[in-house]
């Protein structure tokens, strides 16, 4: 310690400066601690990597801190280190200004390295506490008591060594470990015997692309990297691999190996045959209700749900909504982000609507981006409510792994009481979906839903056109936007569909005559099927046309056809 205070004028500062850095060189964090304040105030921190600023209460704000960055043995040392009503205690129990304690701690992706908190007595109820790295001292010393450690570690009764031994070579768990580059280093009996095979040797120094067992690997590979480079733990992890011939649906659990220094050496973990407990365990039937990816239920289980659901309307009148929901723009997010990024959100929306709905609706994914919520309901304003929570859930969605993202949904519903028919309440809420989804979606969007629902008419030698018509005030139809054209339609009016999709008829035929915006009226919201003719075009041709109500109200489809003027006669 410098006495600042003799240096005169401009050497003041230049004193401060060095005992500043020396002070620096030597801790990582340095933090003022006031116990009557009750407050945490970190004044040097080398990294931007935790807390920077300024925290009221103490005992809360150790709590936080030990279960995000201290290793899991060493939290109680700290957590007592760290007692506001004990520091001074143990300060005079110590007989000395200062106490510390060695401390393995989070330097990031899951390591750990062993750091000394000293906390120093400034005056009376303030402390600094100061936080270096020591992990290459303590690992020398560690190294040079080897034996001491290994005595201490021996329980009384069967030791720890037995118990593992016995584990390892029971039949009860498939149980396997890794090196730091997803080698095998062991693995138990039941664990060989699944595989058949006859010994260790079969598989030590391999990692799973040399076993050859995964059809698709990657999902695996990524796992692991994350387990052993993030300190990632994986739970019931669905999988496929290949046994006997033919590939079997596994749930894999995996954790860091780490050692006795808290650093990761590789990982540990076990796996489930899945079709083995539903053949021994009438509880394993639950899986087959799932979907693999997000865990919601898949389709079988949805078409199960939604038994009960009506089942429950018809004994004790609740009712309930079919919900459908889908990702907008998705096949952009993919372009620009991958598959696998487009799996990640698509799982991230799963765990969102489960959590926000899980408890009072079934939740399920029933094909590729798009999800079903059942859910009882008293009335129709409710079901637009949930529509408006759903939506607000997707916005709460503000990245997935560091990387920014917005999700936008379209959402459409149908009530039961509404249809009385399960097959028609869902296709009332698909065409519901298509409405809202016509609404909210790009032109390349558009252009890609547009040609999935209606690509049979595609190459259709007549013209067909799909239109959702916009009213005024009155209720009278004022324009008529295109929502699908096939390609007799392209070549007929001249325009390439990414000049049609998403405009309006006014604005794409200025001539247009107002007795088709009558048939197309009467078509999309009175549900007839109008069949005329009409003088139509730059050309002003003689059309023969048909209007027909499709998908959902607001919606028709026309075909068209030229007649040819000459043959018609006079009245015509």
């Amino acid at each position: 310690m410098r006495n600042l205070t003799k240096a005169p004028g401009a050497e003041e500062t230049e004193h401060l400066d060095e005992s500043l850095r020396q002070i620096y060189s030597l801790f990582e964090r340095i933090t003022l601690v006031n116990v009557d304040a009750d407050t945490f105030e970190p004044l040097y921190v080398d990294t931007r990597s935790d807390m920077v600023s300024r925290r009221s209460n103490i005992r809360a704000m150790a709590r936080e801190y030990a279960s995000q960055y201290v290793y899991p043995e060493d939290r109680e040392t700290y957590l007592r280190l760290m007692d506001p009503n004990s520091i001074e205690k143990q300060l005079k129990k110590a007989g000395k200004p200062y106490i510390n304690a060695c401390i393995r701690s989070l330097v990031g992706h899951g390591q750990y390295a062993w750091k000394q908190y000293t906390v120093l007595c400034l005056q009376e109820s303030n402390y600094l506490l100061l936080i270096r790295n020591v992990h290459e001292a303590a690992l020398d010393f560690l190294s040079a008591h080897q034996g001491c450690a290994a005595e201490l570690n021996h329980a009384e009764g069967i030791s720890g060594e037995l118990l593992w031994k016995s584990l390892v070579q029971s039949d009860i768990i498939r149980l396997f470990w890794k090196d730091r580059e997803r080698r095998f280093l062991g693995a138990s009996q039941s664990f060989l015997d699944y595989y058949d095979f006859s010994s260790l040797e079969d598989i030590l120094g391999k990692n799973d692309e040399d076993l050859g067992w995964h059809v698709h690997a990657d999902a695996f590979k990524s796992d692991e990297y994350q387990v052993i480079h993030e300190g990632r733990v994986v739970r019931n992890m669905p999988g496929r691999c290949i046994r006997h011939g033919e590939n079997r649906d596994i749930l894999a659990n995996k954790a860091p190996l780490y050692d006795e220094n808290g650093e990761i050496q590789g990982l540990v973990g076990y796996f489930i045959d899945r079709e083995l407990i539903n053949a021994n365990d009438s509880r394993g039937a639950e899986t087959r209700r799932r979907d693999l990816m997000t865990g919601l239920l898949n389709a079988r289980g949805l078409m199960e749900e939604e038994v009960v659901f009506r089942d429950e309307y018809y004994m004790r009148n609740a009712d309930f909504v079919r919900i459908h929901i889908t990702i907008d723009d998705f096949s952009s997010l993919v372009k620009q982000h991958g598959f696998e990024f487009g799996d990640k959100a698509m799982v991230a929306l799963g765990r969102a609507l489960r959590q926000e709905f899980g408890q009072s609706a079934a939740v399920a994914r029933y094909s590729g981006q798009r999800f079903v919520i059942l859910r009882q309901i008293t009335g129709a304003e409710e079901a637009r409510q949930l529509r408006t929570r759903i939506r607000s859930v997707a916005s709460s969605l503000q990245s997935i792994e560091g990387v920014p993202l917005t999700l936008y949904l379209s959402v459409g519903y149908a009530i039961y009481s509404e249809v009385d028919d399960l097959e028609a309440q869902k296709k009332r809420a698909e065409n519901s979906l298509l409405v809202d989804h016509d609404e909210n979606v790009s032109t390349e969007s558009r252009i890609s839903y547009a040609s999935e629902l209606f690509h049979f008419y595609d190459d259709l030698p007549i013209p067909f056109a799909v239109f959702r018509v916009v009213t005024d005030e009155e209720g009278l139809v004022r324009d008529a936007i295109v929502f699908y054209a096939n390609h007799s339609y392209e070549l007929s009016c001249g325009k390439d569909v990414s000049e049609l999709l998403g405009h309006g008829t006014r604005e794409l035929f200025p001539t247009m005559d107002e007795n088709w915006y009558d048939a197309a009226g009467r078509a999309a919201l009175g549900g007839e099927s109008v069949v005329s003719q009409f003088y139509l075009g730059p050309e002003h041709n003689l059309y023969h046309i048909t209007a027909s109500p499709v998908i959902h109200t607001g919606y028709c489809c026309f075909t068209f056809l030229v007649l040819d003027v000459k043959e018609m006669e006079p009245e015509q």
